[in-house]
């Protein structure tokens, strides 16, 4: 073995020492489940749902089964609603080769389904749909950019960005809360547009 191929064996050992010494994540959860027995405020999509939209609970319970088994043949075996497939809900049990064990980082928990929180986060995403085909250029117009930022300005549970006033507006509304997402046009999530007219994002 070659001075730069022992030097490489031992920098990767070492990182991967260091890296499998990080403690587990924490595996809380906003509570919402156990809260509401018909999981209205539980991830459902792709399972088979009532006619008034509330998840089955077999169908609920085979995906719970197979994310506790993590067994091939139990995910095969989730029952699924309307033709729609679930995109590899088997993916988190991966080991990455590089980094830390995705089962060391922690993300936040989402809001309850109760919270004014979750209902700011629900009225954003409508107005977003009602927005979709204003253009760009024309937000600081627009009527129906001006009723979005209008009633995000009135909701408590609003984790938007704000201007200096504390203000949602046009120039703001929609945009993320980490640093440089106020720099600069509203570029469009594709690619292809930006601040130019197009309603396409």
């Amino acid at each position: 073995m070659s001075t730069r191929g022992r030097n490489t064996l031992f920098l990767r050992q070492t990182a991967a020492l260091t890296q499998s010494l990080r403690p587990p994540a924490s595996t809380a959860n906003n509570g919402d489940e156990a809260l509401y027995p018909n999981l209205i405020g539980t991830y459902g999509k792709g399972l088979l749902h009532s006619q008034v939209g509330e998840v089955d609970l077999p169908s609920y319970r085979s995906m719970l089964h197979a994310l506790t088994t993590q067994n091939h043949a139990d995910f095969t075996n989730i029952l699924l609603g309307y033709g729609r497939k679930l995109v590899n809900p088997g993916a988190s049990f991966a080991y990455d080769l590089v980094g830390g064990d995705p089962h060391t980082f922690s993300i936040p928990l989402p809001p309850a389904f109760s919270s004014a929180r979750a209902a700011a986060d629900m009225v954003e995403l409508y107005w977003q749909a009602l927005a979709r085909d204003a253009p760009f250029a024309q937000w600081s117009t627009s009527t129906i950019m001006a009723n979005a930022a209008a009633e995000l300005n009135k909701l408590s549970g609003y984790q938007g960005p704000r201007d200096a006033n504390g203000q949602v507006t046009a120039a703001n509304v929609f945009r993320g809360t980490a640093s440089g997402c106020l720099s600069g046009p509203y570029m469009s999530r594709t690619g292809y547009a930006l601040d130019s007219g197009s309603p396409y994002r």
